[in-house]
């Protein structure tokens, strides 16, 4: 299979043109929303007017993840939830989508309604900045957009040790990361990942890591004082090095 990269972008869209984003470069970001998805991870990102402009990921609890989440007694707030995401997604379908990489608990939300013509607005209307890769389900994803008209950003892997730093319309409350931190002989997604630096209206800063690991983290951003970090890979420990 061809990597994403390799791909169209959008059927609409050029890589640089920004009609679909709800996130301009003088949004305001007053908060985080960190759902619980029960073994996933989806955070809402919320501008002045207290509106969901966008998500760092969109993974459910489902799949190859239920388990994990459904044996707890507050499995039914992860349910809860998913409707909440949903119902919002056809209120306000203009929306920009950052996914850390490509493992199911980030993106499945996504990949659920795919087929689903009630959230065609969605992706006719939405940005999704996301790392490359050959996997299966992202490109079915990447069709979904390309066949609404959608934009649909990639960020290709590049020879590591590297770091690309991109800004959404030149916003300077949110700084992506995409990270090449290894030379693996097979990417792993955790090495090959988008992290996100948010402002707040507030003033103070938070840490989306997704699932990236630390090590590929530029040093710098490692230095920032953050008041609110989201622990990579659900606070759990690798598998793989940190």
């Amino acid at each position: 299979l061809a990597n994403l990269s390799a791909r169209q972008y959008s059927s609409r869209e050029k890589p640089g043109k920004t009609s679909c984003n709800a996130i301009w470069q003088n949004t305001v970001i007053n908060a985080l929303a960190l759902y619980y998805v029960g073994a996933a991870l989806c955070v809402a990102i919320i501008d002045g007017a207290n509106q969901v402009v966008g998500y760092f990921d969109m993974g459910l609890c489902s799949g190859a993840n239920s388990s994990y989440a459904f044996v707890r007694n507050n499995s039914w707030l992860a349910q809860i939830n998913e409707i909440t995401i949903l119902n919002q997604l056809q209120q306000n379908p203009n929306q920009t989508v950052i996914i850390s990489h490509w493992h199911e608990d980030h993106f499945n939300l996504l990949y659920s309604i795919r087929n689903n013509q009630q959230y065609q607005p969605f992706w006719q209307q939405s940005s999704f900045y996301v790392p490359d890769t050959n996997l299966q389900m992202a490109i079915n994803v990447n069709q979904s957009v390309l066949e609404a008209g959608g934009t649909f950003v990639v960020m290709p892997n590049i020879v590591a040790p590297a770091l690309f730093q991109f800004q959404i319309n030149n916003n300077p409350n949110i700084l992506c990361c995409k990270m090449d931190a290894f030379r693996d002989a097979h990417p792993h997604p955790h090495h090959h990942g988008i992290y996100t630096m948010v402002k707040l209206a507030s003033g103070r800063l938070a840490f989306l890591a997704g699932d990236c690991t630390y090590a590929g983290v530029d040093i710098n951003d490692r230095f920032n004082f953050y008041a609110y970090i989201q622990a990579c890979h659900h606070g759990g420990n690798y598998a793989l090095r940190p």
